[in-house]
């Protein structure tokens, strides 16, 4: 669940990001406005590294009463 949510968080950020881009091209290259899409696209990178981070976690689930005994 942690994984898709950071998933979907990724894909709003970088679509937040290539609309700021956007944005910023048609206003005559912005400095404020791509500074803005960049920081987007920063935060859209970190949440897919972050769920890529829980996805390659290789530490087996704990089942069972003492488990981790």
């Amino acid at each position: 669940m942690k994984t898709l949510l950071l998933y979907v968080l990724g894909l709003l950020l970088a679509g937040m990001a290539f609309t700021g881009i956007r944005a910023a091209i048609s206003d005559g290259w912005d400095i404020i406005e791509l500074g803005i899409a960049a920081a987007f696209l920063a935060g859209a990178i970190g949440a897919f590294r972050a769920g890529a981070g829980v996805m390659d976690n290789t530490k087996p689930p704990a089942e069972g009463p003492g488990a981790g005994a």
